[in-house]
C-alpha cells in the first residue's frame, strides 16, 4: 500500500488525497498569473484554500485549572476514538489529567484504533 509520511504512522496515498481535495478550489487559468512559468493550458489548475477563521486567535484563553474545571462539570458519556500508535502532540500530562477525571467519572469509552490522526479518512480503517 502506497503511504504519505508525516509522522510515526504514514497517512495512505487515500487518506492524503482526499485531505488534500477537500482544501482546493479550481480556478481558471486566467488567475494564474502570478504562478511563473507553469503551464496551466492543458491540465486543471487549483489553488489551496481555508477557512481565514481557523488562524485567528481565541477571544478567552483559560487557565489549565479552568479546562480543567469544565471536565469536571461534564456529564455527558464520551466515545474517545484515537490513534494507535497515538499521536505525540497529544500525550501530555493535561490530556492525561483530564482523562482521568472523565474515566473516574465513568464517562469515556476509549478506543485507540490502529492508524494514523486522520484514520477515518484512511480506506484501511474508515469502515468502522
Amino acid at each position: 500500500r502506497n503511504s504519505v509520511a508525516f509522522s510515526k504512522k504514514p497517512l495512505s496515498v487515500e487518506a492524503a488525497k482526499l485531505l488534500v481535495s477537500r482544501g482546493v478550489v479550481e480556478i481558471e487559468s486566467s488567475e494564474c498569473d502570478d504562478i511563473g512559468d507553469i503551464d496551466t493550458s492543458s491540465a486543471s489548475t487549483v489553488r489551496f484554500s481555508h477557512d481565514p477563521r481557523l488562524q485567528l486567535p481565541n477571544f478567552v484563553y483559560h487557565t489549565p485549572e479552568q479546562g480543567n474545571n469544565y471536565f469536571e462539570e461534564l456529564q455527558t458519556p464520551t466515545l474517545l476514538i484515537t490513534a494507535d500508535p497515538p499521536v505525540p502532540e497529544f500525550q501530555t500530562e493535561t490530556t492525561q489529567l483530564r482523562m482521568d477525571i472523565l474515566q473516574k467519572k465513568g464517562l469515556v469509552v476509549h478506543h485507540p484504533l490502529p492508524g494514523s490522526h486522520h484514520l477515518h479518512a484512511d480506506p484501511d480503517t474508515a469502515p468502522i
